[in-house]
């Protein structure tokens, strides 16, 4: 089945697509690099590495991608510079963006 994917105009431009198992690598990468680098700002360095250590249980996030909807935001190299689930009820899970990609309205687009 081919993947959904909705592509932003303008520069640079950003592919939004429904996230599958495969990329889970990148979404457990870009969740650790977000809450160490941007989440640092408003929690404590030990809340931020015990935060940061949620991602690494691969079974977890698959365990979520399954009961969650996540689309991605990819660059133009297929990079992920952000993510965004809701639940089954339609709230809000999950929202990352790079840390280098903030306030490009990634996380807009995300939950639209």
């Amino acid at each position: 089945m081919a993947e959904k994917e909705k592509i932003l105009f303008g520069e640079p431009c950003y592919k939004i697509r429904t996230l599958e198992e495969k990329n889970i690598p990148q979404m457990r990468d870009l969740f650790r690099s977000t809450v160490l680098n941007v989440n640092i700002r408003d929690y404590t360095k030990e809340e931020v590495e015990d935060w940061a250590s949620c991602g690494e249980n691969l079974k977890h996030l698959k365990e979520l991608l399954s009961y969650n909807q996540f689309v991605g935001a990819f660059d133009e190299h297929d990079a992920l510079v952000g993510f965004a689930s809701m639940n089954k009820d339609g709230y809000l899970h999950s929202m990352f963006v790079h840390k280098d990609f903030q306030r490009k309205g990634i996380a807009t687009v995300s939950i639209r």
